[in-house]
């Protein structure tokens, strides 16, 4: 550390340049590095962000002899990237897509590295610069995939077993109880944490790029075959000694004890095929990094285009026009009988919201929730709740089309069961400036155009809860709501 310390400080310039630089990208990115914060804390699966950034630092460092002896040239292809990542801060930001925000906050790092020492000094700490994406906090859209593949996995194992089993989509059963391959059993926290550690490793400990490749690929099978076969493990403990074993069994081996089993067993992977004459410690002499002059000149362009970055985000944050109040359409408020939801849902900044039942149809609930351009509340958001999940699951998930030309595409059907195995189907669907959409990302990215492009979209919310007794009553009521709502 110390070593580290006495660097930076006999690099005066460079120490200089590099906080004002990362002081800049602070302020024009902090939204979406705070959301991504947020994120790494409360959210056991990226944990390890947190140590993303130091890493990457400490790995430049191991490469700052090799850095210093490379020539140092402005790349303008990097402009571009620069360019386009600005701008998807911009719509990020004027949507709310959080995933926008956190794609650009890391992945300018690169870009600006890029365009102030160029190709050459960039491929030499091309890894550590590559690593930052382990930043981004994303993965868990691989939570329902997971689930399957683990599923699939450990019944194919238990087939192997003199168990009774017999499975419907997430659910194993035994003759002792029932078993359901949670979201937590999914063990996606173990296959991000894997595939960072594997890919560090191989860096650190391989030369061949075959053998970096293939402990890459260990770190992706061997932590979802180890899974699998936890939940085997699982199953067969309640088969043998109960299920209130098998419970207990899993929160202990799903913490620290298999985690630490995954890691360990790719560490004697890794020290089985490792290069042993690979070493990071060397001799450094303490000399000046040596950039074009022009640098300033092209730091002060960089600080241009962040500025304006900026002040467009805060333009559609605060914006100085009056903000715009809609009132629903009567047509669909007179046809809605006001009544608590079955579902018990939850909606927060909303502008008006009405909920209760069709007076057409009584067993078909409605939720209408408007949120006008400019209100406190975000309609993609998924602090909007249509259900308690608490109350109610989601068994099934299936897009329907539109008919007689409503909407864009499809529209999502889901199947909830509450705690008594009463079945209900579930409808939702947005329409922004009359404007329908079925589809969740697809209206949250017209938003955020049409918010990019200052033209003050508003939003409509729509879910329908319909017992599968009043199947025929929802489908000739439909089409009727659809219409009253664009009226």
């Amino acid at each position: 550390m110390n070593r580290a310390v006495k660097f930076f400080f006999q690099q005066k310039k460079l120490s200089i340049f590099l906080l004002s630089l990362s002081l800049i990208w602070f302020l024009t990115f902090y939204r979406g590095l705070l959301a991504a914060v947020d994120v790494w804390w409360t959210s056991e699966i990226y944990h390890h962000c947190f140590l993303v950034l130091p890493i990457s630092v400490w790995l430049i460092y191991l490469k700052r002899d090799d850095l210093i002896k490379t020539e140092k040239n402005i790349n303008y292809l990097a402009l571009p990237l620069i360019v386009f990542l600005l701008l998807l801060q911009v719509f990020g930001v004027a949507g709310d897509i959080k995933l926008f925000q956190y794609v650009a906050t890391f992945a300018i790092i690169p870009c600006l590295v890029l365009f102030f020492i160029g190709l050459k000094g960039s491929l030499t700490i091309l890894f550590p610069l590559f690593f930052l994406i382990f930043a981004i906090p994303v993965g868990d859209e691989l939570i329902p995939i997971l689930q399957n593949i683990t599923a699939d996995l450990s019944v194919f194992f238990l087939n192997f077993t003199p168990i009774t089993i017999f499975r419907e989509g997430l659910y194993i059963e035994i003759p002792n109880g029932k078993f359901v391959v949670a979201e937590a059993c999914s063990g996606i926290s173990f296959l991000i944490v894997s595939l960072v550690f594997g890919s560090l490793y191989s860096y650190l400990y391989m030369k061949s790029p075959a053998k970096k490749a293939v402990f890459v690929g260990l770190s992706i099978a061997v932590p979802i075959i180890a899974n699998a076969l936890r939940v085997m493990g699982i199953v067969i403990i309640g088969d043998v000694w109960g299920m209130e074993y098998a419970g207990g069994t899993d929160h202990l081996i799903y913490g620290g004890v298999f985690y630490c089993f995954v890691l360990f067993l790719l560490i004697m992977i890794g020290e089985k095929i490792k290069d042993k004459d690979i070493t990071h410690t060397k001799q450094f002499t303490y000399s000046q990094l040596h950039f074009s002059k022009p640098t300033s000149i092209k730091a002060g362009l960089i600080i241009l285009l962040f500025l304006g970055c900026f002040t467009w985000q805060n333009k559609i944050l605060y914006p100085s026009i009056e903000r715009v109040n809609h009132s629903l359409p009567k047509t669909l408020v007179n046809q809605i009988s006001r009544g608590k939801i079955s579902t018990n849902p939850s909606f927060e900044g909303y502008s008006r919201k009405i909920e209760g039942q069709l007076i057409s149809s009584k067993d078909v609930e409605v939720i209408v929730t408007w949120f006008d351009y400019g209100s406190k509340g975000d309609a993609f958001s998924l602090n909007q709740k249509h259900y308690d999940e608490t109350r109610w699951r989601l068994a099934k998930t299936t897009y329907l089309p539109f008919t007689d030309d409503f909407g864009d595409g499809q529209y999502k059907e889901q199947v909830l069961v509450n705690r008594f195995g009463q079945r209900f189907k579930f409808n939702s669907l947005y329409i922004i400036n009359d404007r329908v959409f079925g589809n969740k990302q697809k209206a949250n990215l017209y938003y955020a155009w049409l918010t990019f492009t200052q033209q003050q979209p508003t939003v409509l919310s729509l879910s329908t809860l319909t017992p599968f007794s009043s199947e025929q009553k929802f489908a000739n009521s439909f089409n009727t709501l659809l219409r009253n709502l664009q009226g």
